[in-house]
């Protein structure tokens, strides 16, 4: 009865190692740069693996793909600034406000919307939850913006040009052609 014990005891420690073991092989291989090869194939004479880096690129936007939503307005003005779109900034409380919930899932999820977003906005998410955690940055921003921008009520999407010149604000809209009719106006 004691040899089973000291046999489990044993075998724990020696697959305990191989796992941590496994762990640190996989740490390590992740921290090689493109094209290192181990030293331990050097030593071994083996032949030399090439060890691609993997990365993501900015992020791809196609006619067919959700568009991108940016919380950070820094981050949405230098795409602006980059692509020469206006920002739609949609001002909204996400869990708590039905009609922002419903623009969102009446609008901005259909893939009208989303054909027409990656083809002339950049849009930026101004969310103000009550139940769902969101970073002090962030919350922080969007209350400053909200103030900036004299909001009142929401849903609100304020299109903004250069140096954040206000071109045009809108609000709900029952269906995604009357609201991009409303937007395509703002816009012109």
């Amino acid at each position: 009865m004691m040899s089973t014990k000291y046999l489990l005891i044993a075998t724990t420690i020696l697959l305990s190692s191989f796992f941590v073991g496994c762990a640190s092989r996989h740490n390590a291989a992740l921290s090689l740069q493109p094209n290192d090869v181990p030293e331990q194939q050097i030593a071994q004479n083996q032949q030399p693996v090439a060890i691609q880096q993997v990365g993501f690129e900015q992020p791809v936007r196609s006619a067919n793909r959700e568009p991108l939503w940016h919380e950070s307005f820094e981050e949405a003005r230098r795409e602006s600034s980059e692509t020469g779109k206006p920002i739609l900034a949609a001002f909204s409380g996400s869990d708590w406000c039905p009609p922002c919930k419903k623009l969102k899932t009446d609008v901005f999820d259909t893939q009208q919307f989303r054909n027409w977003a990656n083809e002339n906005v950049v849009l930026l998410d101004l969310d103000f939850p009550k139940h769902k955690p969101q970073p002090q940055s962030i919350r922080v921003q969007n209350q400053q913006l909200a103030q900036q921008f004299e909001i009142q009520g929401y849903p609100t999407v304020v299109f903004l040009g250069e140096n954040n010149q206000q071109l045009g604000r809108m609000g709900f809209a029952s269906n995604v052609d009357q609201w991009l009719a409303g937007a395509k106006a703002q816009l012109r």
